[in-house]
């Protein structure tokens, strides 16, 4: 086809129906062809984002990458592959001039592609050829990126070759994993051209706040960073973007985070910033957000602008770009030296801070205030889906209307809810959080945690402006902000104290409904414990002081109180109390440091169903009646979990064994595990300890087996809710 013949429309409908590539192995016949590519295709070419340089295996990749139209994924497209070899003429298929250097090439094995074959001592001019090549051809408006990556598990990585180029900038994945590399870290930045993009491993971090160079990186991926890794990239990164995986990290080291970016001491180019946390139990939320001065929150019936930028990460041709994760959070601050605001979010267990190129009023201005009830039932249900239980919440106090959409809509979701908790704080407040079901990470279950209100029986008269009123169940309740936990807190006159929490305990048994515990946790059997419906009472009075508690204080409390919960005392008191009291009707019981005849009176009348006793003494007779009376039937009915911890080596074997009825599993078989849900967890520790034992006993009325053991001076017996028969059948 003789091209150059054709008319100028003619030749340039033919170019913009050629790949790309096509096109630039076309520029390089002759000086003319290439001025003419470029003069009909210059429009089509702003639709490049960059070209980009990657090794895989033994060979390097050279392709074009699209910038992204109308929310759809970056796209790729491969130019040519690039190898070395020590017979630089075999295998050869033609010669092309380079800019100005004759280079061999053959058809790539893998790719339609041509393939610059090289000897590897002429490695640096041959790239060198090819970028000034691409540079002249594209244009120096596009970013040149050559991607490196350094694994420990391939040897031939340690050293990585990177040119020195005009207009080339670096994204290097850097997995430092034995001594050489580690050692090398500071001559590897010195050698290399300004970064893009880094990512590392956290652990030969930890001495890096030296080296300028690396936080300078526009992106930066660090993980597993423990703790002085984290502070220093807090005191030195300069870049736009950076996640940090699986760290170490605490609300104090995000306070100065936030202030030095509100100041405007630091970060001034930062667009995006992650730390993912190392995997918990809990799921951390706003209810614990640092008390960061200025942070300012969007009223929780509009809905906050999405914050994502173009994501920096290049991890290769396969793994087209995106953008960052969306950041949709009613709580922002804003920057003192150009009123320039930042999402602030957490949520899962990350902490998420995109910062917006608006000032407050723009970003203001975007902030929306939805029309729910005005969109089809379906999209309103979408909507709530992605909406925070908590915010759920404070939303359905806004209309009755409101409120039975939400109940409605989420039935399915409030079911994943296992537990409210009205847990003491500082001062004498509360917060009122709720536990459910959710994911980690790795796709297991775990506990979630979100954060609903405050309570305070303190109302500061001269705030009052600060306040603002809502209908709870029927009684006007002063809310307002809260200065330690971002949450609004409920405010009340301490005579207003019983009827106002009443009102606040009947709102959430309406809204959430009574398929899960609602639960009371109190420090002391002193403090203020309503009696509501549907209402369980924790009282955790751990041994922190030395002083213990007085048998005469709790006779009176479970003379006025309702069947606890749970009740952790410690109990160093020769008197014990009467065998009616509801103490022995505990459903979980921990007593630290009981004197034989608090244990002794516990083996004979507890009602309960899980009892520790921790540093305790005990006679064997007690311990040998205890187990006889459960055997007969007559008491201990709803027992599931009894643990001893003596103070001495325990009891001898060999006298608990002598009971009537201990049964025994053939040595070379392998008994089940007992273990049961606890009845006080809060996310840790949700089962007892397992109890494996050859050793067990029946009870008489209804068949039923109880494992029990002495191991290590401790005593351990657990209740199954199979029959002997179904036991049995668990060993085959």
């Amino acid at each position: 086809m003789k091209l150059s013949k054709f008319p100028y429309l003619v030749q340039n409908e033919i170019f913009e129906n050629l790949e790309h590539s096509d096109l630039f192995w076309m520029s390089l016949q002759s000086q003319n062809m290439k001025k003419l590519i470029k003069s009909s295709q210059a429009k089509r070419f702003q639709s490049i984002s960059g070209i980009t340089y990657a090794k895989f295996g033994c060979k390097w990749y050279v392709f074009i990458r699209f910038k992204a139209i109308n929310n759809e994924p970056e796209r790729v497209e491969f130019i040519m592959t690039m190898s070395e070899h020590s017979d630089d003429t075999k295998n050869v298929c033609f010669r092309l001039n380079v800019s100005g250097r004759i280079v061999g090439f053959r058809l790539s094995n893998e790719y339609p592609l041509p393939e610059l074959y090289f000897h590897p001592i002429h490695k640096t001019s041959a790239f060198k050829a090819i970028h000034n090549c691409l540079l002249d051809y594209f244009g120096d408006t596009v970013k040149y990126i050559w991607i490196t990556k350094s694994y420990p598990w391939i040897v031939k990585s340690r050293k990585q070759f990177i040119p020195q180029l005009p207009n080339l900038s670096v994204l290097s994945d850097f997995w430092p994993g034995d001594s050489e590399v580690k050692d090398n870290l500071e001559a590897y930045f010195a050698a290399s051209p300004d970064l893009k993009q880094f990512c590392i491993n956290g652990n030969a971090l930890e001495l890096m706040s030296t080296v300028p160079k690396f936080y300078q990186a526009d992106f930066i991926r660090i993980f597993r960073p423990c703790f002085r890794t984290v502070d220093a990239f807090f005191l030195n990164f300069q870049g736009r973007q950076a996640t940090l995986f699986d760290c170490q990290w605490g609300f104090s080291r995000l306070r100065p985070f936030m202030n030095r970016w509100k100041s405007g001491e630091a970060f001034q180019k930062l667009e995006y910033f992650k730390m993912i946390k190392q995997q918990q139990p809990y799921s951390m939320n706003l209810h614990r957000v640092p008390n960061v001065n200025g942070m300012k929150h969007i009223d929780t019936t509009k809905k906050p602008p999405t914050h994502s930028v173009p994501d920096l990460y290049t991890p290769g041709p396969s793994f087209p770009k995106s953008n960052t994760d969306p950041i949709t959070s009613h709580t922002y601050i804003v920057r003192e030296t150009d009123n320039r605001v930042a999402s602030v979010s957490f949520q899962g267990g990350n902490f998420s801070f995109g910062v917006w190129d608006k000032t407050e009023e723009e970003f203001l201005r975007m902030v929306k205030t939805m029309q729910l009830l005005k969109f089809p039932y379906l999209v309103q249900k979408e909507i709530l889906e992605e909406i925070y239980i908590s915010d759920l919440f404070w939303m359905s106090l806004l209309s009755k209307n409101m409120r039975t959409l939400i109940k409605s809509s989420q039935i399915m979701r409030f079911r994943d809810i296992s537990r409210l908790m009205y847990e003491s704080d500082i001062d004498d407040k509360r917060k009122v959080y709720i536990l459910f079901k959710t994911k980690n990470l790795m796709g297991t279950d775990t506990l979630g945690i979100e954060g609903i209100m405050g309570i305070s029986d303190h109302h500061d008269e001269e705030s009052e402006n600060d306040y603002f009123q809502l209908n709870v169940s029927g009684k006007m309740i002063d809310f307002r902000l809260s200065n330690r936990s971002n949450l609004p807190e409920a405010f009340f006159h301490p005579s207003e104290r019983k009827s106002s929490i009443e009102s606040i305990h009947n709102y959430f048994l309406d809204f959430f409904g009574d398929t899960f515990e609602y639960i009371w946790a109190a420090n002391n059997p002193e403090h203020f414990i309503p009696n509501l419906p549907n209402l369980s009472v924790w009282v955790t009075n751990w041994p922190k002081r030395s002083e213990a508690m007085g048998i005469i204080s709790l006779g009176k409390f479970f003379a006025s109180s309702p069947v606890l919960k749970y009740l952790c005392i410690k109990s160093t008191t020769q008197k014990v109390l009467s065998p009616k009291s509801k103490f022995y009707q505990v459903e979980s019981l921990k007593i630290v440091q009981p004197l034989p005849k608090t244990v002794n009176a516990l083996l004979r009348h507890f009602q309960g169903r899980q009892a520790t006793l921790f540093f305790c003494k005990v006679e064997v007779f007690p311990l040998i009646e205890f187990m006889n009376r459960w055997i007969s039937g007559k008491v201990f009915q709803k027992l599931e979990y009894l643990k001893l911890i003596f103070t001495s080596n325990g009891i001898a074997l060999n006298e608990v064994l002598n009971v009537n009825g201990v049964k025994h599993i053939d040595a070379t078989k392998t008994p089940p595990a007992h273990t049961v849900a606890n009845v006080f967890h809060t996310g840790f520790g949700e089962n007892t300890e397992p109890i494996v034992s050859h050793t067990y006993v029946v009870r008489e009325t209804d068949n039923r087996v109880a494992s029990f053991s002495i191991e290590d001076g401790d005593f351990v017996f657990g209740v199954w809710k199979e029959t002997e028969q179904e036991f049995l059948k668990m060993l085959e």
